[in-house]
């Protein structure tokens, strides 16, 4: 046994078989007002009346509109002629019957704008998300084609500069670029010179217009673009080649509302164009750009800086050479004045103690007390001399030290032992004072031993004039003492030798690594 809806669905196809055939007439939306006919007897079979057929069929015919259009017909079957009366009730019906096509047409309308806002959303959030990832100017260029022909958009993309507007990029196919740029009279699109906004009335109020949106008139486009160049029949044949025979405009603006350029788009055959979502991805896309022109700013900037370091660099080092130089110079200077200055001095104070000794004859009391004046100052002045020496010997051969652990008792042992038969000659008692447990000490143990030998030949010196190494301050004695700092990790200075005055002097303490004073000689490793 078939099911009402099987019924209904056999029947809906028998009128429209008699429909077809012309044996029932079809006008829909042809009359305004009620038509009525007489049905002819096939009605009744494909209604499937059987025995409850009545003698005869109307057909009443009811106009549907939809916001004042015709939007179909209901037609009615009645088992009579209707009355005038019955007319107004159809009327009613069909009233109410357009009632609920409108609505219906409007629900199925909210649900295809549902469905295409979605796709667009869908659509931006991709393209947000390649804008972002792309860094270079020129993929950034292709990611907006791209995603525009996605929204179903052809597109071009004019840019503005410090020389003008410059068309930058077409979404067209390759052929397509080729054959409009023959058309005006060129062969790549990289030969177009940029546009002055101040010249084109239309590219500056694009540039200029608070709108997001604005439409354009494709010849007035192309004129502005190309101008002398487009002539009429060549701009007729660009917009049939382009399809550009509706032409929409977004201003791209950045920070600022600077203006960073056009896009142009036209959108597809067979689509409908979408003026928010063009609006919403040109704010993507200025934004992109935006990210592009900052970056190749940061990129110039980062190289003015780099070859500024890089000058400068070079100054400082050609700077550094010639300091190096002149102290290279000075040292040698000093060295050679103060060979030059101690050879006759020693001639001199030898000459004097010669007259003091008087080998060449007797001095009275008065030239005696002249000689020892001049023999004193002339002492004082070699020493001074060999100081300095002893100085510019240290800076010449500074970057020539190499240091490691020794031991400082093996150090002093064995500079003493080289100055045995000079103490053993006067006669002087000379003590060493280390601690066993006195940890290696890092340096260049040659010129440590120099200097520790330098140390004892002083106080050889000093003995020899004062009878005797020990001085008297006080309660204090010191001969001679090695002071070794050790700043490590505990951060205090390690004692090599048992000094007695080293903590009120420890501040006072020469920053070079050898210290010649006449009361205190030092020694830091």
């Amino acid at each position: 046994m078939a099911t009402p809806r099987a019924r209904r669905e056999a029947t809906a196809r028998g009128l429209q078989e008699l429909v077809s055939s012309g044996a029932l007439a079809d006008a829909a939306g042809v009359e305004r007002s009620v038509h009525l006919a007489r049905c002819p007897p096939q009605v009744a079979h494909a209604l499937d009346l059987g025995r409850l057929a009545p003698s005869e069929l109307w057909c009443a015919d009811v106009p549907l509109s939809v916001e004042s259009d015709a939007a179909g017909m209901l037609r009615l079957v009645l088992d009579k002629e209707p009355r005038r009366s019955l007319l107004r009730a159809l009327r009613g019906v069909g009233h109410e019957a357009s009632l609920q096509l409108a609505q219906e047409r409007g629900r199925q309308r909210a649900l295809a704008d549902l469905a295409r806002a979605r796709q667009n959303l869908g659509a931006l959030a991709a393209a947000a998300a390649r804008l972002r990832r792309e860094t270079e100017r020129r993929d950034v260029l292709h990611a907006i084609a791209d995603e525009l022909r996605k929204l179903g958009f052809e597109s071009a993309l004019l840019l503005a500069g410090p020389e003008g507007v410059t068309l930058a990029h077409m979404s067209h196919k390759r052929a397509v670029i080729d054959e409009a740029m023959k058309l005006i009279g060129i062969r790549r699109m990289s030969e177009l010179l940029p546009i002055d906004p101040a010249k084109s009335p239309l590219l500056d109020t694009l540039l200029k217009s608070p709108e997001p949106v604005v439409e354009v008139r494709s010849h007035q486009l192309l004129r502005a673009i190309w101008g002398r160049r487009a002539s009429e029949p060549a701009r007729e044949r660009l917009i049939d080649l382009l399809r550009l025979s509706h032409v929409v405009a977004a201003p791209l603006r950045g920070a600022g509302d600077h203006a960073l350029g056009i896009l142009l788009a036209a959108p597809q055959e067979g689509t409908e164009a979408d003026l928010g979502v063009l609006s919403s991805f040109a704010l993507q896309a200025a934004l992109a750009l935006e990210r592009t022109v900052m970056r190749e700013r940061m990129r110039e900037q980062a190289a003015m800086i780099e070859d500024a370091v890089e000058e400068r660099t070079r100054v400082l080092r050609e700077a550094n050479a010639r300091l190096q130089e002149a102290d290279r110079r000075k040292d040698n200077f000093l060295a050679n004045v103060s060979h030059e200055l101690r050879s006759p001095l020693v001639t001199m104070i030898g000459y004097t103690e010669l007259l003091l000794a008087e080998k060449m004859g007797q001095v009275n009391e008065r030239q005696r007390q002249c000689l020892q004046v001049a023999r004193s100052s002339g002492k004082r002045l070699r020493m001074f001399i060999e100081e300095l020496l002893d100085f510019s010997r240290f800076e010449l051969t500074r970057e020539s030290m190499t240091f490691q652990p020794f031991d400082l008792r093996e150090a002093v042992t064995q500079a003493l032992a080289g100055l045995a038969p000079r103490f053993l000659e006067r006669r002087l008692n000379v003590r060493q004072r280390v601690p066993h447990d006195a940890p290696p000490v890092l340096g260049d143990r040659d010129r440590i031993l120099q200097v520790l030998s330098n140390l004892l030949c002083e106080e050889h010196r000093r003995g020899a004039r004062r009878g005797g190494f020990r001085e008297q301050r006080g309660r204090e004695g010191v001969d001679i003492f090695v002071y070794a700092a050790d700043r490590g990790l505990e951060g205090r200075a390690l004692e090599l030798g048992v000094i007695h005055h080293v903590e009120r002097q420890r501040d006072e303490m020469p920053k070079s690594h050898v210290s010649c004073d006449p009361e205190l000689i030092a020694v830091r490793c």
